[in-house]
């Protein structure tokens, strides 16, 4: 992690895209990389969670400590713990849907009502939509278990975010949006004329910048 000031920070993004390159200087040396969206102003001081690569600092997320606000390069906002519990949710709701999907064709060609092999075939379908969203929750878990989600450890680890196989920063901006909204200081993201803040809203939550 290191310190920088906000004035020399540049981004070649609009603030509307869900990720912004930034590239600036950090005592002389030049830093740049893809983070989550960011609101940043002059004389801000930040954190950067950098690493060295031959020329430059390659930037994985960008803090502001002030406010608890953290802009992490795409998809690197879950540890491997919370992953692995997001898509089995998601699993889940998948089931849900197939299963749903079924009974609804099934009623609606019998007549609006079930006949005796409906259980029969309930069940085989019940079986095989767990496999399979059981098989494609595993492997998007896979896909993501040792590269985005162990960086994101990594830099939740230098955040000193506590538990970082657990950690959602999902979770963490919802709780913390209850919490604004309990003392009436919450912003509603559609706002367009304030201050821009994260959301765990519908459509904000892929912005990649959150509270920690």
């Amino acid at each position: 992690g290191n310190s920088a000031t906000a004035g020399a920070l540049v981004s070649d993004e609009d603030q509307k895209d869900p990720a912004e390159y930034v590239q600036g200087m950090i005592n002389g040396t030049p830093f740049r990389g893809w983070v989550g969206l960011t609101r940043l102003k002059v004389g801000d001081e930040v954190e950067l969670i950098a690493d060295w690569q031959e020329d430059h600092y390659e930037v994985y997320a960008i803090a502001l400590p002030q406010e608890r606000i953290i802009s992490v390069c795409p998809r690197c906002a879950w540890g491997r713990s919370a992953k692995l519990w997001l898509r089995v949710k998601y699993m889940f709701v998948l089931v849900f849907i197939i299963l749903l999907s079924f009974s609804i064709v099934n009623f609606l060609d019998d007549d609006f009502s079930f006949d005796k092999g409906f259980f029969t075939s309930f069940f085989i379908c019940y079986c095989v939509s767990h496999l399979l969203a059981g098989a494609m929750a595993w492997c998007a878990y896979q896909a993501y278990k040792n590269t985005t989600c162990k960086l994101a450890e990594e830099i939740f680890t230098l955040m000193g975010i506590p538990s970082p196989k657990n950690v959602s920063l999902n979770k963490i901006t919802r709780r913390r949006e209850r919490a604004l909204k309990k003392e009436g200081k919450w912003i509603n993201p559609d706002d367009k004329t304030g201050e821009k803040y994260p959301s765990d809203k519908f459509m904000y939550d892929t912005e990649y910048w959150f509270y920690y």
